[in-house]
């Protein structure tokens, strides 16, 4: 039987604060809205979708090159972000709370 335990992830490695942060920052899990847009719009990210679309259910994907010693997340600059098929299960308010705190909180 496959059983999740506390400080093992899916793949039985131990969680660690980077990929939490990489969970956390992750806009596949927003029910995507307009403040969704506006804060990767903010960012400098490439929007392919219109304002309008962004109505508060589906998730959003976040994609593009980076720097090999960059993180993930970090500088989204000219990433793109499109809204994806699949249903988003995180609030917006919840999600970009996350997103301010994680971005003060830079190590």
């Amino acid at each position: 039987m496959n059983m999740l335990l506390p400080g093992i992830n899916y793949k039985g490695g131990n969680w660690d604060s980077c990929k939490i942060s990489r969970i956390l920052r992750n806009p596949v899990y927003v029910k995507a809205d307009a403040d969704i847009y506006q804060y990767y719009k903010n960012k400098g990210c490439i929007m392919t979708n219109d304002i309008s679309d962004f109505i508060c259910s589906k998730g959003a994907y976040l994609y593009g090159k980076r720097e090999a010693n960059e993180r993930k997340y970090t500088n989204v600059d000219s990433h793109t972000v499109s809204l994806g098929l699949h249903e988003g299960v995180i609030d917006s308010r919840t999600f970009l709370l996350c997103q301010y705190k994680l971005d003060a909180n830079r190590q």
